[in-house]
C-alpha cells in the first residue's frame, strides 16, 4: 500500500493524452478524407462553370483548389497534427501565405460579383486598369493586416516605415508617378480613346495608342507625337471627333451691301450641300454675323463626321462658293481696295454687259453674225464660270438655257444607275462626246421644257454664255439659217448618242421620240410652228375672201 500511495494517478494527464489522441484521429481523418474530396469537388465545379461559359467564376474555384486548399491543408497539418506553436517560423510563413491567398481570392470574387458581366457595375463602364489597381491595393492592405497579426508587427510602425519610403520614392519619381495616375484618370474617365481626333496645346492629331505614361497621336503631316499624360492633365484638351459625334466648322465671308442677304445665304447653303463629305443632317446653316464698315459679314456652319478631312472639305467648299459667286457676280469688298488699284493688264476681263458678251462671241467666232444681228439675242445672256467636275446640266433636270462654250471642255455623258441607289459612280457614267470652245451645248428637250437626256459636266475650268431658250426661239424666227444649223447639230448628235448607247447598252431604248429632222424642228421651235400655222390659216382666209 505504501508503494501504491507513493505513485498517485494523475487523471488530468490521462485525460489530456486521450483527448490528444482523439484530436489527432479527428484531424487526421479530416485531412485524409476532406482534402481529396474538396479537391475533386472544386475541380468539378470549376470544369462545369467553364463549360457553361462562366470563365471568371471557374477561375475562382481553380484558385481555391490549386492555391488556398493546399495552404489550408498545410496549416492544419502543422497546427493540429504536428502541434507546432504559432511562433515557429514555418508556421508563420504558412499562415501568412494562407491569409494573403484567401484575401486575394475574396477580392477576385468580389470583383467578379460587382464588376463582372451582369454585376452591379459592368466592367465595360469601369476600365480594367482601374480594377486591377484596386485589386492590388486591397490585396496589399490585407497582406499588411495579416503580417501584423501573424508576425506580431505594429501596423502603425509598418505604415510609418512604408510612408517614409513612399515619400522618398515619390520625390524621386514624381513626374513618372504623375503621368501614371493621370493616365489612370484618363483611362478611367474614358473621355479620350483610340481613334478620336484631339488637340493638346498646339499639337493636333488622331489617337493611335494610350497607356499609363503617354498618348501617341498622328498629325495630318503623318508624324507621330508622344504626349506625356502629365502634360495632358495641365493643358486644355479638345476632342473634335468622339465616337458617334459630328464636328461643326464656321466659315466667314464679307460681301457687298448691294446683294440681298437671302440670296447670299441661299448660295452659301447651295455650296455647302454639294461639297463632298459635308453632312446633310444636320443641315448646314447660314446667317448674318454683323454689319462692318464696308461689307456684311456672313457665316456658314457646315457639319462633318470626318474631322481629319477638314482642310480638304474647307477648300472644296470655298472653291465651290467662288464659282457660284462668279456666276452671280458677287462682290467681295475689302478696305485694301481703297488703297490699291492693280494695273489694267492684271485686271481679269469681265463680261457683264451685252456689249462685252457680244465682243467675246465675235472674238472667238462662235456666231458668224454681225454685232447688230446678235445684240437682240444677248439681251438676257450671262457669262458664267464652272469648276472642274461641276455639272452644267444634270441628266433628268429641266434646263431653260442653251450654252455657248467660250473656254474649257465639257463632257457629255449618259448616267446609268445600275444599282439603283441614286448615286452615279464612275463605272455607271458613259461618255458619249465632248464639247469645246465655240460649240453649242444644246439638247432637243430644252425647247419643250423636258428633262435633259444627258449630263454636261465641266472637264476643267469652263466658261460659257447662257442664253434663255425663249430668247433663242424668238431670235430664230428671224434667222432661219441659224435655226437650220442648230437643227443639224442636234440631229447629228442625237444619232451619235443613240448609236453609241444601243451598242453599249443593248437594252437601251431612246424612247418614243423620233430622230426625224422635221420632228426635231417641231420640237425645237414650238413658237415658230405656231406662228407658221397662224400664217397659213391667215393666208387661207385671205384666199377665200379673194384678197389674194
Amino acid at each position: 500500500m505504501d508503494k501504491v500511495d507513493k505513485m498517485p494517478i494523475d487523471f488530468m494527464d490521462i485525460m489530456g493524452q486521450i483527448q490528444g489522441q482523439e484530436n489527432w484521429v479527428f484531424w487526421g481523418g479530416v485531412l485524409l478524407l476532406g482534402y481529396p474530396f474538396l479537391t475533386i469537388l472544386f475541380g468539378e465545379l470549376a470544369n462545369r462553370l467553364k463549360q457553361a461559359g462562366h470563365h471568371e467564376y471557374s477561375s475562382i474555384f481553380y484558385s481555391l483548389r490549386n492555391v488556398v486548399l493546399p495552404m489550408l491543408f498545410l496549416a492544419l497539418l502543422l497546427h493540429k497534427l504536428i502541434g507546432y506553436d504559432n511562433n515557429v517560423l514555418v508556421v508563420k510563413m504558412v499562415d501568412t501565405l494562407l491569409g494573403i491567398a484567401a484575401i486575394n481570392m475574396f477580392v477576385a470574387f468580389f470583383n467578379i460579383l460587382v464588376f463582372g458581366e451582369g454585376g452591379v457595375a459592368s466592367s465595360r463602364q469601369v476600365p480594367k486598369l482601374f480594377l486591377d489597381l484596386l485589386r492590388i491595393f486591397l490585396v496589399l492592405a490585407g497582406a499588411a493586416v495579416v503580417i501584423s497579426i501573424v508576425w506580431e508587427v505594429n501596423l502603425g510602425s509598418l505604415i510609418t516605415a512604408l510612408g517614409v519610403g513612399s515619400v522618398v520614392l515619390g520625390l524621386a519619381l514624381q513626374d513618372t508617378l504623375g503621368s501614371l495616375f493621370t493616365g489612370l484618370a484618363i483611362l478611367s474617365a474614358r473621355n479620350i480613346k483610340v481613334g478620336d481626333w484631339i488637340q493638346v496645346g498646339i499639337e493636333e492629331g488622331i489617337v493611335l495608342s494610350m497607356n499609363w505614361r503617354s498618348i501617341v497621336i498622328r498629325t495630318r503631316d503623318g508624324d507621330n507625337v508622344i504626349l506625356p499624360n502629365l502634360r495632358i492633365a495641365r493643358e486644355l484638351v479638345t476632342n473634335f471627333q468622339a465616337e458617334g459625334k459630328w464636328h461643326v466648322e464656321h466659315l466667314d465671308f464679307e460681301l457687298s451691301f448691294d446683294h440681298p442677304p437671302e440670296l447670299i445665304k441661299t448660295l452659301l447653303l447651295k455650296a455647302a450641300l454639294v461639297t463632298p463629305k459635308v453632312l446633310h443632317d444636320p443641315v448646314p446653316t447660314a446667317r448674318i454675323l454683323k454689319y462692318d464698315d464696308h461689307a456684311i459679314r456672313y457665316e456658314i456652319r457646315i457639319y462633318m463626321n470626318d474631322y481629319q478631312a477638314l482642310p480638304q472639305i474647307r477648300s472644296d467648299f470655298q472653291c465651290t462658293f467662288w464659282y457660284l459667286a462668279k456666276r452671280y457676280k458677287l462682290i467681295f469688298p475689302g478696305r485694301y481696295h481703297q488703297f490699291y488699284q492693280p494695273p489694267k493688264e492684271l485686271i481679269p476681263q469681265t463680261y457683264n454687259t451685252v456689249d462685252e458678251i457680244a465682243d467675246l462671241l465675235l472674238d472667238i467666232n462662235a456666231l458668224p453674225r454681225s454685232r447688230e444681228q446678235i445684240l437682240p439675242l444677248l439681251e438676257k445672256a450671262r457669262h458664267l464660270s464652272y469648276m472642274k467636275g461641276e455639272f452644267i446640266i444634270q441628266q433628268g433636270a429641266v434646263c431653260g438655257f442653251i450654252y455657248i462654250i467660250t473656254k474649257g471642255r465639257v463632257d457629255i455623258s449618259f448616267e446609268n444607275d445600275l444599282d439603283g441607289d441614286g448615286l452615279i459612280d464612275d463605272d455607271e457614267r458613259i461618255k458619249v462626246y465632248d464639247l469645246r470652245k465655240r460649240q453649242f451645248l444644246v439638247f432637243k428637250t430644252l425647247f419643250n421644257s423636258g428633262p435633259s437626256p444627258l449630263s454636261a459636266r465641266a472637264q476643267n475650268d469652263v466658261e460659257v454664255i447662257s442664253i434663255p431658250v425663249e430668247a433663242l426661239e424668238a431670235y430664230l424666227v428671224e434667222d432661219r439659217e441659224l435655226a437650220h444649223e442648230i437643227q443639224q447639230i442636234i440631229s447629228s448628235r442625237e444619232e451619235q448618242v443613240t448609236d453609241l448607247l444601243v451598242e453599249t447598252l443593248p437594252e437601251f431604248e431612246y424612247g418614243a421620240e423620233s430622230s426625224d429632222r422635221s420632228a426635231i424642228m417641231k420640237g425645237l421651235f414650238p413658237e415658230l410652228e405656231k406662228k407658221m400655222l397662224e400664217a397659213k390659216e391667215k393666208g387661207k382666209k385671205a384666199r377665200e375672201k379673194g384678197e389674194v
